[in-house]
């Protein structure tokens, strides 16, 4: 017998019901002889009603004793799995060439183009299987970048692309957007910023997908996270899950979110102009919030009414502090000269962290350099090219003795203390062509005056040995320890009580 189970099992209910062979055959689409057959083998079974609606199909099958010895004989199948897996490797590979490869292997007898698409089919649907997220209040945000970019006119006429950011929070599906001018890290973290900052609060988790920007490494089972991402995350007590590869449906309202965005807001701006970032982020805010106020059949009360009434008060609560966006993050080797490289200038480090990682965090106008998060070295940035900032702390100690016995160094002294000392260094560097004996004359000058404490005498003193060309190192230092260089400025000697003066001598005559 043929006939398929679901027609016996409805021909037997029939029979319970005491229809007659001519009934069953009108209502069942069957032939009379068949419904025979079958009341037959019902007969022989001694089957009742209340053991029949229990039986499955398969069972039934064995209590009637049905003999299916006149089955078609099984055409060759083909592997699916592995077809399957060439469909996947081979980007321009049809079924229909799959098809034709399988009926040669199997010269002709295999199964049709139809089934064959079905079998197929089958197992793609099998891989493509959506799992239903459950989500709970407060517990994660899933942030992207649309791939739609809304044009800002400037003033001076020039027209910048703006890249959109999108959060959304799965539970209630509050969406939230902001503008930025890249996709930059910063940008990322200002735009999370932005967010928590709308929200009132911080989930427990950021779900994103595997931007560089964010996510440096994800292979292997193995994450490595952008090392400025994860002091923002540290910062605020987050933690982060990278979506895998090429799987959009582990971030799916996050997804929707960004489809919603460019098709219910961006598309509503189309034929508006914007002359700044901040222009644009307030429309972009108004536009956002009457979406999430919108009622709809999915949310009766609109997505705000869910954010509010369950969501908004299980968020933790922003830190006291704000974070504050860096304008640039950089990673970096010190270089044997001990100076990063930051913008086509040149920045100094202190010297034992030759070959070191250091991280350049730079805010406002200054570089921050940082060991394992200790601040080790801070400069203002400086402008132009090849300029060199370069503090006397980094260097090690045979730079700074070399540099303090330098000619640079010994007119920069000079000039700091005043013009008198710096024009007598230029009469010694001047006074014969011996520059290393005239430089260490003026290294042990400046070396006796700073270590006697001497320096507010010095302008003074010098004043007087430039007008009589004083050269002599030992006669100068007898000048300024002795102060015999105050003078009037009439030339006479200045008077005090060690002093007899002519008109002693006059009276002693």
């Amino acid at each position: 017998m043929n006939t398929p189970i679901e027609k016996i099992r409805l021909v037997i209910t029939y029979l319970f019901s005491l229809k007659s062979n001519r009934e069953i055959e009108k209502i069942v689409k069957i032939s009379r002889e068949t419904v025979a057959k079958i009341k037959k083998l019902l007969f022989l079974s001694k089957l009742k009603y209340e053991e029949f609606v229990k039986l499955s199909n398969s069972e039934l099958e064995e209590k009637l004793e049905i003999n299916r010895s006149m089955q078609r004989t099984r055409k060759p199948q083909p592997d699916v799995e592995l077809m399957t897996a060439e469909l996947g490797t081979h980007k321009g590979l049809t079924m229909a060439i799959l098809w034709e490869e399988y009926r040669q292997q199997t010269n002709g007898n295999g199964v049709g183009y139809t089934r064959f698409c079905e079998l197929l089919n089958q197992v793609k649907n099998q891989e493509n299987a959506s799992q239903k997220q459950v989500y709970y209040p407060a517990e994660i945000i899933q942030i992207d970048y649309s791939g739609d970019l809304v044009d800002i006119d400037l003033p001076n006429g020039e027209i910048i692309k703006a890249n959109i950011f999108v959060g959304a929070l799965p539970y209630s599906c509050l969406i939230f957007s902001y503008a930025t001018m890249t996709q930059k890290t910063e940008d990322w973290i200002k735009g999370c910023s932005q967010m928590f900052k709308k929200i009132e609060g911080l989930p427990e988790t950021i779900v994103c997908d595997n931007a560089k920007a964010l996510i440096t490494k994800h292979k292997n089972r193995i994450v490595a996270i952008n090392p400025y991402f994860q002091e923002f995350l540290e910062f605020h007590q987050i933690s982060v899950l990278p979506a895998r590869p090429r799987k959009p449906k582990d971030k799916a309202i996050g997804e929707n979110a960004v489809n919603i965005i460019q098709k219910q807001i961006l598309m509503r701006l189309r034929h508006e102009s914007f002359s700044s970032l901040d222009d644009l982020n307030t429309r972009l805010e108004y536009m956002t919030d009457i979406y999430n106020h919108k009622k709809t059949k999915t949310f009766p009360n609109g997505r705000m009414h869910i954010f509010s009434a369950q969501e908004k008060n299980i968020l933790r609560p922003l830190p006291m502090i704000q974070y504050q966006v860096l304008n640039h993050y950089i990673k970096t080797v010190v270089p044997i000269d001990y100076h990063i490289q930051y913008l086509n200038n040149f920045y100094s480090v202190p010297s034992q962290y030759i070959r070191a990682t250091v991280e350049l965090k730079i805010l406002d106008n200054y570089l921050y350099i940082y060991l394992e998060k200790d601040l080790i070295a801070q400069h203002l940035i400086i402008a132009g090219v090849d300029k060199i900032s370069t503090l006397q702390e980094h260097k090690t100690e045979n730079h700074r003795l070399k540099d303090f016995l330098s000619k640079e160094s010994i007119l920069n002294w000079s000039q700091s203390t005043g013009r008198n000392t710096l024009k007598y260094c230029h009469l010694i560097l001047n006074k014969d062509s011996n520059l290393y004996n005239n430089l260490h004359y003026l290294f042990d000058l400046r070396d006796w005056v700073i270590t006697n404490k001497f320096i507010d005498r010095l302008e003074l003193a010098l004043s007087y040995a430039c007008k009589l060309k004083i050269e002599n190192l030992a006669r100068l230092k007898s000048i300024i320890e002795s102060q015999s260089y105050l003078e009037n400025d009439d030339g006479h000697v200045r008077q005090h009580k060690n002093l007899r003066g002519a008109d002693y001598y006059k009276a002693n005559k």
